[in-house]
């Protein structure tokens, strides 16, 4: 793992570098690709926690860690589009609870 300043930025892999969940959940509002927008009601469920299923990844994504956004812009964090779902990467520490 590469670390900056205490949090752990990416990981190595066979294909590359893998941004790790805490530096998308950091710096994921200033991605210019790499991201999906989710509607009002994929919002919701991904605050509480829970994995967006039914959901196809675009062309060449698959299998990477994406930054997640609202649409109204707001930076929710990171996930990691499996096919038909998005798995969401937020800590525990960081879903509303309701």
């Amino acid at each position: 793992p590469f670390y900056k300043l205490g949090t752990c930025i990416a990981k190595q892999t066979k294909a590359g570098f893998k941004a790790s969940p805490e530096f998308v959940l950091r710096f994921g509002n200033s991605f210019s690709t790499g991201f999906i927008v989710l509607d009002e009601a994929e919002e919701a469920q991904w605050l509480k926690g829970l994995e967006i299923r039914g959901y196809e990844a675009p062309q060449g994504l698959a299998g990477k860690i994406l930054a997640v956004r609202s649409k109204a812009g707001l930076n929710l964090g990171a996930a990691k589009a499996n096919p038909g779902r998005l798995r969401n990467l937020l800590p525990r520490s960081h879903l509303k609870l309701y």
